[in-house]
């Protein structure tokens, strides 16, 4: 018996093709769309991360500014040149002695707390 390869393609053969190049056709497409997609996503991302970089930046040179500031106004010379008018040598009578009761019961908090923190110092 031998086979005839010359024979015509039957239908189910050409329904199988055209099935074939149509699945061909519509992955390309949507993978096509897809990369568009990605590519404007991954831009609109960049746009986006260009602007925080710049409020950032924007932001760490007004607290630079303001670390400058601060710097400045906490200068021992510029802080007796505000108060040096109103400056006096201490009086007899403004001194207050504390009885060592009372010094005890206003520090007990902070000396729980230095307590409970050498604790956690010794433990680690």
């Amino acid at each position: 018996m031998r086979i005839n390869f010359k024979q015509q393609p039957s239908a189910i053969a050409k329904l199988s093709l055209v099935c074939t190049f149509f699945s061909l056709f519509a992955v390309i497409c949507v993978g096509s769309f897809s990369i568009l997609w990605m590519q404007q996503r991954i831009a609109q991302v960049a746009k986006d991360t260009v602007a925080l970089e710049r409020k950032h930046e924007e932001l760490l040179r007004k607290l630079d500014f303001l670390d400058e500031r601060i710097t400045e106004i906490h200068q021992p010379v510029k802080m007796q040149s505000k108060v040096s008018n109103r400056l006096f040598p201490l009086k007899d009578t403004q001194v207050v002695w504390v009885e060592d009761k009372q010094v005890l019961e206003v520090n007990s908090y902070a000396e729980a707390n230095n307590r409970y923190q050498s604790l956690i110092e010794n433990n680690l």
